[in-house]
């Protein structure tokens, strides 16, 4: 059984852990495993998206089992990739999908094992066979295959040879995205640390079952884009003081670092040159207590840019009410607990708040978006072994500023530590 005292769970949650294999019948040793929490009544998976933050991954073993710890009861999709250490020489041979469609889950509180095996068929491979246009790049080229449904890593990865030229060998058939940047350094090019001044590729490819795809690469300078700050609706960006940190992350990991930090002020735009031609999630840190800054805007590239990208900032959100009892009795010492959305900055945590003896509470400087409210007993919040009713929790959205919401006050308390009681 899982306890509270594991170095790996917490209260209230407990310790759901799947472990399985992604596949059945011949284990893939070395596939990356991703996980992603699943938004309510969302019908794409979500692995595919741009919004939130990145998933969960890891790796399976040399018996393709893998295992996850500490995940919070709720929806979520898994995904692998059968990532390539080494391109097999043949390219007639079937070999492992390079994905495998996202399976769905749900774990339920206090559930301490999910099964969720996966299973990646045999498919025909192909070749790649491509060369650089003009003259050959100074310093390493790196070349990275993301599978296109699922681009958390590349399946493969090369360096162009001092020809120009590149090949990939037995790469399952399927829908690819080809990124190409320079120079790279580190391990000879691999770890993917970009110069001054980079210049990238990016095609959209397929590759089919016992040919080979030829393609010519074309080298160029890096994208620019521009940001400004931007308030709430209509409200000034100021209001959360004159500056801060833009940071630009990319959901594709190709294998490059490619993420940029940089000062942006609301006085004037913040223009960046030298970006990779990718999908990033621009997001704003350093701002004064209180205030947050957008976590979901995201910055597509692999097209042209456009003018200007806002990344919207807002002062924080405040939360006041009381529980209302239903009949004397109800109530009492009691907490209300936030659930927060699932996909939101506390993904996985929740907050408490004190209601006092009168029944009224308040907490401030949350981050703007939609939370469940929940009142509980105090004497249930403080049983390691409680867990969160979520079809009781109501559910109220905080824009920014103050919001009052009410709820009902938790049905009356059992005897306290010191209280009258008797014992059978």
């Amino acid at each position: 059984p899982c306890r509270p005292s594991s170095a790996t769970c917490e209260p209230p949650f407990g310790c759901p852990a799947p472990r399985r294999r992604p596949v059945r019948r011949a284990p893939a040793p070395g596939a990356l495993i991703v996980v992603r929490r699943r938004l309510a009544g969302g019908s794409t998976p979500r692995l595919l998206s741009q919004e939130g933050g990145r998933p969960v991954t890891t790796r399976a073993d040399a018996q393709g089992a893998y295992r996850l710890l500490g995940l919070a009861p709720g929806g979520y999709e898994v995904g692998v990739i059968s990532t390539m250490d080494a391109m097999p020489a043949a390219t007639s041979s079937p070999v492992l999908a390079a994905t495998a469609p996202p399976r769905f889950l749900s774990i339920a509180a206090g559930e301490g094992h999910v099964n969720a095996d996966l299973t990646l068929p045999m498919v025909g491979a192909g070749s790649i066979d491509g060369r650089l246009d003009g003259a050959p790049a100074e310093g390493a080229v790196l070349l990275a295959l993301l599978p296109r449904d699922l681009p958390a890593a590349p399946l493969a990865r090369a360096l162009m040879d001092r020809k120009g030229a590149f090949h990939f060998r037995g790469i399952p058939s399927g829908a690819y995205s080809l990124v190409a940047a320079a120079t790279s350094s580190g391990s000879g090019g691999y770890v993917g640390f970009l110069g001054a001044d980079p210049v990238f590729e990016r095609l959209e490819l397929e590759v089919n079952a016992a040919s080979s795809v030829e393609i010519l690469v074309h080298m160029r300078p890096g994208r620019t884009a521009s940001f400004r700050l931007a308030g709430p609706d209509k409200a000034p960006a100021s209001a959360c003081g004159p500056s801060g940190t833009l940071l630009l992350t990319s959901p594709e990991a190709w294998g490059a670092h490619a993420d940029r930090r940089a000062e942006i002020s609301v006085s004037a735009p913040l223009t960046l040159r030298g970006l990779a031609p990718v999908r990033y999630r621009a997001s704003v840190t350093g701002l004064p207590y209180g205030c947050f800054g957008s976590t979901g805007t995201i910055l597509d590239l692999t097209g042209d840019a456009p003018p200007v990208t806002r990344v919207r900032v807002s002062p924080g959100a405040g939360l006041r009410g009381k529980l209302v009892p239903a009949r004397p009795g109800d109530g009492g010492h009691s907490v209300v607990v936030l659930l927060p959305r699932p996909g939101g900055l506390l993904d996985a945590g929740i907050l408490a708040v004190l209601s006092g003896a009168s029944g009224y509470f308040g907490i401030d400087s949350l981050q703007p978006g939609t939370y469940g409210l929940l009142g509980v007993r105090e004497d249930d919040w403080s049983d390691p072994e409680w867990q969160p009713d979520l079809s009781q929790a109501v559910q109220v959205e905080l824009p920014g500023g103050t919001t009052s919401a009410d709820l009902p006050a938790p049905a009356g308390q059992r005897p306290r530590h010191g209280e009258a009681g008797r014992v059978p």
